[in-house]
């Protein structure tokens, strides 16, 4: 009886890492696998996959016991009769898995009936465990004892039940059972799985582990607001240490913790950095947002004593926070003028010379930057030679991190301009899209800072390449383009780029001049990539709500993206860009003159093709249709106008202009014929046509949108 039943399979490791634990949870290639081979008819078969630093896990519902029997038919070559000695007869038996007598002949051809299938999972799921090994992501696989295949770490035990039943199988030189190991100290003893569907209850309630990671997670997001500690569901930097704990622990247990108050005096970000990304534990804040000498310790382990674990980081936290005053003290001692010296002798690239040549490239960019950002050009100068310096501070050597924010406080501390030393606070931002650059002139320096780097890795021939893209190019490329969307600056990405290239000078006499031109192509690619829409249209929101944000779901959609990146010349500039976005989406979404204009223009587009001269003028004395020289009006009293409001930009203004053509656009195609014997008449109207289309493509190509597209995409 081919019955359907829960299978289980779960492997058991040694400690893994949080980044692997969560990589693990988020698929496994089993379920496909079974479908493969017909062991799961049901292809919507509930799944679930476990992970925790022992072990990881799957479980499908509704795999047979067998594979179903099928009877397929093999066709065979033409042959007068089956004979035992006949090359064909014997090849084609071979192939189907046959003797030569269970062949027949039909027609002159060979045939062959043959059952498929039957096949018992227990007998298959060996080899499907170790297809399954090999479809995982395992950056670093490794190998111990005398086993030849690669697991991300040692493995210990092996669980694999298929409903009650013991798969019998072997991997990586351990032998499945229903035997699992529940927390390392809650429950030293083994654990026996009685039924697949029991595997979580049992481990939760007798093994004292939680397999599922976001149960895990939403149990200490609960521990830590009893405990007093706001979890702000925006906050990436929570968000990350959350996952991490919940990656790091089975039986998770939080413990509030104390600090000496004194601490409070060094920059929140130096507490922050210390508490969180050196030792994992959750600060704690005011309903203010102020920190507090408080934080709440995720343990892995429901201890009898939790004093003790309290005391244990307590000391640590005291210590590493002694580390950091020391060195924030030690830093104070130089001011970053005095640090501009230091610069000379650290290496920014090996062919790009050091800190302090990127300072003085930084210097003459930003201040030509300065002008369109509506930025000081002093204060920018000035930001440009200090923003670099706290590189060489001890605290950021302890915590690079906190580049730039140390820059900020030490400028402060100085007794620089505020100015200054807000665009040396930010000039890396943005890290999230929740987070840009606040003045303008750290919107300056941060585009100036990402623009030469750029510039430099592009010349040296380090740019990213496919899938591969180890300095991050990409991230200050899309970094450039928000800045300038988000601020409004009237940039092109060209003039950018060829400021940024210019600044090396004759450092690169040698380099071919064209590297400038590739790289506007690589910014222009970056800013038509509907992926940039989205995030423009993030930032400023909280960092936690852009997850949900994609170009499908940006109202117009990549559609939208295409109409506008083909226009006609067209826009370089970020901010134009999405302000055509905007326009063009808001104009298409619903509205029946939209609809009536894209058919319009669908149908423009495809006449146009069958002539060469799309630029000519039309002849208003060659009309002889109302509807022709109706169209011929309406388009010529509406073209100053539309030029003005181009000229402003105010392309909503421009498309209601546009949207007034509906109806003698419609009239035009109902009442004249274009493509006339007469040639001069033919002519005259494709030059109509070609007119009122540079005209529509001055803003986007329409003809590539989708008439009656609601907002949030294609339909």
């Amino acid at each position: 009886m081919n019955e359907r039943r829960t299978l289980l399979v779960e492997i058991g490791t040694e400690e893994l890492p949080p980044g692997l634990v969560t990589a693990l949870s988020r698929f496994s290639p089993l379920p496909n696998l079974l479908e493969e081979e017909n062991l799961l008819e049901d292809s919507d078969a509930h799944t679930r996959v476990f992970s925790t630093p022992r072990r990881i896990a799957v479980k499908v519902e509704n795999v047979l016991t067998h594979q179903p029997r099928s009877t397929v038919e093999h066709k065979g070559p033409q042959v007068g009769k089956i004979t035992a000695d006949n090359p064909k007869v014997q090849g084609f038996a071979r192939s189907c898995g046959v003797e030569v007598n269970a062949l027949e002949i039909r027609d002159g051809r060979l045939f062959c009936r043959a059952e498929t299938g039957g096949r018992a999972l227990k007998d298959m799921l060996p080899a499907l465990l170790s297809r399954m090994i090999a479809g995982l992501s395992l950056r670093r696989p490794m190998r111990w004892g005398a086993n030849k295949q690669a697991f991300a770490r040692p493995v210990h035990w092996l669980c694999a039940l298929h409903g009650e039943e013991v798969i019998p199988c072997e991997l990586f030189g351990v032998r499945a059972g229903r035997e699992t190991h529940g927390h390392r100290h809650h429950c030293p003893q083994p654990l026996q799985v009685e039924n697949a569907d029991e595997y979580e209850k049992t481990l939760r309630n007798r093994g004292h582990v939680i397999v599922e990671g976001e149960e895990r997670e939403a149990v200490i997001r609960g521990q830590l607001e009893t405990e007093g500690v706001f979890v702000n569901p925006d906050s990436v930097e929570i968000g990350n240490l959350l996952n991490i704990t919940a990656a790091s622990t089975e039986w998770p247990k939080v413990i509030g913790a104390h600090f000496d108050r004194a601490f409070l005096l060094l920059p929140p970000e130096v507490i922050t950095q210390t508490l969180e990304n050196a030792l994992g534990v959750f600060p704690k804040k005011d309903g203010d947002g102020r920190l507090l000498a408080e934080f709440a310790i995720v343990a892995d382990i429901d201890s009898k004593a939790p004093d003790k674990i309290r005391r244990g980081y307590e000391n640590i936290v005291r210590a590493r926070l002694d580390d950091a005053r020391f060195f924030y003290e030690q830093d104070r001692k130089i001011s970053l003028e005095k640090r501009r010296d230091i610069l000379q002798r650290t290496q920014f690239q090996e062919k790009l010379g050091t800190l302090a040549d990127k300072a003085e490239r930084l210097e003459k960019l930003a201040a030509a930057l300065a002008p369109h950002c509506a930025a000081d050009e002093k204060h920018v100068r000035r930001a440009a030679q200090l923003c670099k310096c706290d590189l060489t501070s001890d605290l950021v050597g302890e915590y690079p991190k906190l580049q730039g924010i140390m820059g900020g406080y030490y400028a402060e501390a100085d007794g620089e301009d505020p100015a200054v030393a807000a665009a040396a606070r930010e000039h890396y931002l943005p890290r999230e899209l929740s987070n840009m650059p606040t003045t303008p002139e750290a919107a300056a320096l941060a585009i100036a800072d990402r623009a030469d780097t750029l510039a430099g890795f592009w010349r040296i021939g380090l740019k990213p390449s496919g899938s591969r893209d180890p300095y991050g190019l990409r991230r200050f490329a899309n970094g450039i383009l928000l800045i300038i969307a988000h601020r409004g600056i009237d940039l092109s990405v060209c003039d950018l780029v060829h400021l940024a290239t210019g600044g090396y000078g004759k450092l690169f006499d040698n380099y071919p001049d064209e590297t400038w031109k590739d790289l506007c192509g690589y910014m222009l690619e970056r800013l038509r990539d509907p992926g940039f829409i989205a995030s423009a249209k993030a930032c400023g929101r909280p960092a936690g709500s852009t997850a949900t944000l994609s170009p499908q779901v940006v109202p117009g959609g990549p559609d939208c993206v295409d109409a506008v990146t083909n226009a006609r010349p067209s826009p370089k500039r970020p901010h134009d860009f999405v302000r055509r976005f905007d326009a063009v989406a808001s104009f298409t979404a619903g509205s029946r003159a939209a609809d009536s204009l894209i058919e319009a223009n669908k149908r423009i587009r495809n006449i146009l093709k069958k002539t060469e001269d799309t630029n000519a003028e039309p002849d208003a004395a060659l009309m002889t249709e109302d509807a022709e020289r109706d169209l011929f009006r309406a388009a010529e009293a509406c073209r100053k106008d539309f030029d003005q409001h181009l000229e402003r930009r105010d392309y909503e203004r421009a498309m209601e202009l546009l949207a007034g053509l509906r109806e003698p656009v419609d009239r035009f195609f109902d009442c004249v014929m274009v493509m006339t014997e007469d040639e001069k008449q033919r002519v005259n109207r494709l030059a109509l046509l070609g007119s009122l289309r540079r005209m529509f493509l001055r803003i986007a190509d329409f003809s590539l949108l989708n008439p009656g597209a609601e907002k949030g995409g294609k339909q």
